[in-house]
């Protein structure tokens, strides 16, 4: 459940954890696998289908409107609750935005040839002015939230964070800063990528060059 990355400097990540609909229903109200007319929906299960997706903007949330997108299904279950093994849904970008939004739509699973049916659908931009430092020194975000459909709404709980990927730093994680200890260079990086020259705590490596260029002494060749 992620997207290539190549090329990419941070990642959203998102952990499905429950989902309930508890009703059996799709959309319009119909029962999703028992019979028209069977009372309270009680002799089949809806085969749920989450396909999650990053919209472009909030604006058009149609599918042609997702930058990238995946689809997870569950077994037949009303109130599925998610295996926390599974890998995370993750989605790549260049730079971070300070928004995401996120599109999550819910189906009914035929796979008889017949087209899957609309349970619910789901909406949220997830705000954050920074990105994190990188994917273990990040706090997820829980969120629940309710469906668009008007009758007996299904509910979805799930996690989210936004965090740079090796070797980029910032808010943004646009600023890329590699640690090398070879001849060409002999720096590591601090958490906004700032490079610091080994053994000189306080000094960046545009401040510690300076500083011994101040103090050099040149000699004439005649």
């Amino acid at each position: 459940m992620q997207i290539k990355d190549t090329h990419c400097k941070g990642k959203i990540s998102l952990k499905l954890l429950e989902y309930n609909n508890p009703t059996g229903t799709d959309a319009k109200g119909d029962c999703c696998d028992s019979p028209v007319n069977t009372p309270g929906c009680t002799i089949g299960t809806c085969d749920h289908l989450f396909r999650i997706c990053l919209l472009d903007n909030i604006s058009n949330s149609n599918t042609s409107n997702c930058l990238q997108s995946t689809e997870v299904t569950t077994s037949d279950k009303n109130v599925v609750k998610f295996d926390q093994n599974l890998q995370n849904v993750q989605f790549v970008f260049d730079t971070w935005k300070g928004e995401a939004p996120i599109q999550i739509v819910v189906f009914d699973s035929n796979t008889d040839d017949k087209q899957n049916v609309l349970v619910d659908q789901f909406l949220n931009i997830y705000n954050s002015t920074k990105a994190g430092f990188n994917q273990t020194s990040i706090t997820a975000v829980n969120l629940n939230l309710i469906g668009t459909r008007s009758k007996n709404p299904t509910s979805l709980r799930f996690s989210l964070s936004v965090y740079c990927d090796p070797q980029y730093y910032g808010s943004d994680c646009s600023v890329k800063c590699v640690p090398t200890n070879k001849c060409d260079g002999h720096y590591t990086c601090d958490h906004r990528g700032t490079k610091f020259v080994y053994g000189w705590r306080e000094q960046t490596v545009q401040n510690r060059f300076q500083a011994v260029m101040s103090t050099a002494v040149y000699t004439q060749v005649s």
